[in-house]
C-alpha cells in the first residue's frame, strides 16, 4: 500500500544524492524501482516493483536483494554489483530471473545505475525491472514451433528449399540434399557459381536468370510443373518436377522450391 510505502520511506534517511527525483515520480513509475545500499541492501521500493514480485514494500525493505533474485542469477548480481563497488562499472542492463511472493518465477529486464558522491565512492544501487515474462513465452513457444516444424519438414520425402528476398537458400531439407547431391551447408554457402547444373526438357541449360524460384521471387506468383535435368557435383543425373510458391514471414518475403 502507498502509506505504508511512504511511511517507511520517511522513516529512514536516504544516502545524500541517491534520489534526486520527486517522491511521487519515484512512486508512480513505470518500471519497477528499487535502491540499494553500496552492499545491495534494499532501502525503498515503488508500486511497481512491488506488484511485479508480489510484495508490500516493508516486507522488501531491508532485505538484501539477493533473497528475491533467483538462485541461477546470483553470481552475475554478486560480479555486476561487484564492479560497481571497485568503481570498475556505472550501469549494466541484462536479462535476469526475480522469485516473487507466491514462488512463480519472473523474467525481467534488469538496468542498474551506480550513484557515486563527489569523491566517485558508491553511495548507492538504482535498480529498475521491466516484466518481460510474456514476450520469454512468446519466444520460446516460436522456437518451439519452428522446432515441430523443422521435424515435418525434414521428415518430407520432397526435397524443399527455401530461398530469401535475395535468392540466398536459407533452409533445406535432407531429401533435397539428397536429390542435388550437395550438403545444407554448402547449399546455404553464398557461392558464386551453382553447385548443379540444371538442363531443361531439350537438354538446353538453364540460366540463373530463369530459375523458378527467381521466377517468384520476381512477380510474386506460384509456379509448378517445371521439369529439370538436374547433373550433379559427382556426376550422377536425374529429372526433377519443381514446383514453387512465395513465402510471407515478418520482415521479408521468400519462395520455396518443392522438388519431387
Amino acid at each position: 500500500p502507498i502509506d505504508r510505502a511512504e511511511n517507511a520511506r520517511a522513516a529512514r534517511p536516504f544516502p545524500r544524492g541517491l534520489l534526486d527525483v520527486p517522491g511521487s515520480a519515484f512512486l508512480h513509475a513505470a518500471f519497477g524501482t528499487s535502491l540499494l545500499t553500496p552492499e545491495s541492501v534494499i532501502l525503498d521500493v515503488n508500486e511497481e516493483f512491488c506488484r511485479m514480485l508480489g510484495y508490500d514494500a516493508d516486507e522488501l525493505v531491508g532485505r538484501n536483494l539477493l533473497e528475491i533474485v533467483h538462485p541461477d542469477d546470483h553470481g552475475l548480481i554478486d560480479r555486476i554489483h561487484g564492479a560497481m563497488r571497485r568503481g570498475e562499472l556505472d550501469s549494466d542492463q541484462t536479462r535476469r530471473l526475480y522469485v516473487r511472493k507466491d514462488g512463480e518465477t519472473v523474467h525481467a529486464m534488469a538496468g542498474v545505475t551506480a550513484v557515486r558522491d563527489d569523491d566517485g565512492q558508491l553511495i548507492g544501487i538504482i535498480k529498475q525491472i521491466q516484466d518481460i515474462s510474456r514476450r520469454v513465452r512468446a519466444e520460446r513457444e516460436l522456437q518451439e514451433s519452428l522446432a515441430r516444424q523443422r521435424v515435418v519438414i525434414d521428415s518430407l520425402a520432397d526435397g524443399l528449399l527455401v530461398f530469401d528476398a535475395d535468392g540466398r537458400i536459407r533452409v533445406t531439407n535432407p531429401s533435397a540434399e539428397d536429390i542435388l547431391g550437395v550438403s545444407g551447408r554448402q547449399l546455404r554457402a553464398r557461392l558464386q557459381e551453382p553447385l548443379v547444373r540444371i538442363v531443361d526438357e531439350d537438354g538446353q541449360p538453364v540460366s540463373r536468370d530463369a530459375y523458378i524460384h527467381l521466377e517468384v521471387l520476381r512477380t510474386g506468383r506460384p509456379m509448378g510443373g517445371i521439369t529439370y535435368r538436374i547433373e550433379r557435383p559427382d556426376g550422377e543425373s536425374g529429372w526433377v518436377r519443381a514446383n514453387a510458391a512465395p513465402l510471407v514471414w515478418p520482415g521479408g518475403a521468400g519462395a520455396q522450391l518443392l522438388a519431387p
